[in-house]
């Protein structure tokens, strides 16, 4: 049996902007987004679920071809390092990345987070879905299509998802309901 810390080779991280194994910094975005908009900083710096910010899904192959092996994570939050074991067969490398903004409800279509997306370098694809976080429709009026465009503008050959939930909450004055 051998064991990997999680920032040793032949393991990949993925999704992180900020990957700092000395400072215990592993966050889904730069400082300066959490700068410029202060409401990502605490989600910024973590995921919620212990799948997102403790937990790894391990994958082997290359690709579209990748197959999943199975999920490992420790069985509760705790701020020391801790070795969880688990058994996968090695094969082949990895090299599906992708970036997790999701943000529980604080997502609002900010053109600071739409500069931060333009400036992601080998997008392949953008699935977007922040309405059901806008306080009203008029805020979707304002922000969606400038989202859109700004993200378009930079990545012009990437297909981009937008995804809609629909406001089941029952209030009719908003859009969305977190």
């Amino acid at each position: 049996m051998k064991f990997y810390h999680i920032t040793e080779e032949p393991i990949k991280i993925y999704g992180l902007a900020v990957m700092d194994r000395e400072k215990r910094q592993f966050w889904r975005v730069t400082p300066e987004i959490m700068e410029a908009l202060p409401q990502y900083e605490f989600l910024g710096k973590r995921a919620v679920p212990l799948s997102g910010s403790a937990g790894a899904d391990i994958y082997v192959g290359k690709g579209k071809e990748a197959t999943f092996l199975g999920y490992i994570a420790p069985k509760e939050h705790m701020m020391e390092e801790v070795t969880v074991e688990k058994m996968f067969v090695k094969r082949a490398e990895m090299d599906a990345d992708f970036y997790n903004f999701g943000f529980s409800g604080s997502a609002r279509g900010e053109m600071e987070f739409a500069e931060y997306i333009a400036a992601l370098p080998e997008i392949g694809l953008f699935v977007y879905d922040y309405d059901h976080n806008a306080p009203t429709s008029g805020h979707l009026e304002q922000t969606h299509e400038r989202f859109f465009q700004r993200v378009r503008q930079a990545h012009p050959d990437v297909p981009i998802i937008m995804l809609s939930r629909p406001d089941t909450d029952g209030d009719e004055g908003s859009v969305g309901g977190d």
